[in-house]
């Protein structure tokens, strides 16, 4: 086999191999996430809201939070939403969360709800365009904190 054939097939293989992983490991939330902010529609810190929405719907979705192994269809269904009251600097905010599951019916097309609860009391800084970090064994946000806990309770 010529040398070019054989970048050629390592690179499929390669591809092949990380398409498949994605495949088998795919993670356990399919989450919708909303971030309501009517108090600051007509100002121009709306965008910052809109990139919150984003890094936590990334943050909640694409991480894998488990070693089980799900399929697509089998991903739990949740909703998140927070909705900012306050901000009282730049990279604060005040308001509440709401968390919403409901887990599939094994060989069926109905869904059961789990979980409903309102959080009225969440605090966290944010910081629009620094990605959210999380180590399971260490504090380092008290957004990704909360979103980790009802990650986990949801699981």
């Amino acid at each position: 086999m010529s040398s070019i054939r054989k970048k050629i097939f390592a690179i499929l293989l390669l591809f092949v191999v990380n398409h498949l992983s994605f495949v088998v490991y795919s993670q356990e939330l399919n989450c919708s996430v909303q971030v309501l902010s009517p108090q600051f529609q007509n100002t121009a810190d709306k965008k910052i809201f809109q990139t919150l929405q984003q890094s936590i719907y990334e943050f909640v979705n694409n991480r894998k939070w488990t070693n089980d192994v799900f399929q697509t269809d089998e991903r739990i269904e949740c909703s998140i939403v927070i909705s900012v009251t306050d901000k009282p600097s730049s990279d604060e905010f005040k308001g509440s969360i709401q968390v919403q599951v409901r887990r599939p019916i094994y060989k069926t097309s109905y869904h059961s709800l789990l979980f409903n609860y309102n959080d009225n009391n969440l605090q966290f800084k944010y910081v629009e365009y620094q990605p959210l970090e999380f180590v399971e064994s260490s504090f380092t946000s008290n957004l990704t904190s909360v979103l980790a806990f009802y990650v986990y309770m949801i699981i």
